[in-house]
């Protein structure tokens, strides 16, 4: 009788492929999940507002504002050219045109993009002031006087430098509210 014997080459375990397959696994979720704790640390995205819950509380004021701004019929036209912004208001004169006006560029997503420009009274119904920058992008525009009795919302996306941004009362937000 004869006995076979087998000789199987050992290799490392470094050297067979399974055991790399299956640490290549946990090793992308532990990369992967460094790579999100930078992003989170280096782009904070500003969305929450420090006093949400004062802002919320004040929504009945803003609701009065927007009342105030539909029963005087107030609307204006803002153009700019460069950091120069003119606004030309016009409407009712049941409420006495103010000395000055806050024009505030709200960006939708990031926060310190936004901008907030003192527009002060040339004449009869005009008005004047500078940009920090030039505004570029989308922006939400909001325009109050300075006693903060009315206020004009709307959107801020002129094709062209040329063209005016126009704001006008909220009156379909109004309309809903009191249809709810």
């Amino acid at each position: 009788m004869t006995q076979t014997t087998f000789k199987q080459d050992v290799l490392p375990w470094y050297k067979h492929r399974w055991p790399w397959l299956l640490m290549a696994g946990p090793a992308i979720v532990i990369v992967a999940g460094m790579v999100t704790a930078v992003l989170a640390v280096k782009s904070w995205d500003g969305l929450v507002s420090d006093d949400y819950y004062k802002q919320g509380l004040g929504i009945n004021q803003v609701k009065t504002r927007d009342q105030n701004a539909v029963t005087s019929g107030v609307s204006v036209q803002i153009t700019y050219s460069g950091v120069l912004v003119q606004a030309f208001l016009h409407g009712n004169t049941t409420l006495q045109a103010p000395e000055k006006l806050t024009l505030k560029l709200v960006h939708p997503t990031r926060n310190g993009m936004d901008q907030t420009v003192e527009l002060v009274k040339q004449g009869a119904g005009f008005y004047r002031g500078t940009f920090t920058t030039e505004p570029a992008g989308r922006f939400n525009a909001l325009l109050e006087d300075e006693k903060g009795e009315w206020r004009l919302t709307g959107p801020w996306h002129p094709v062209t430098v040329d063209e005016p941004v126009v704001l006008k009362p909220a009156t379909q937000a109004l309309q809903k509210s009191v249809g709810d």
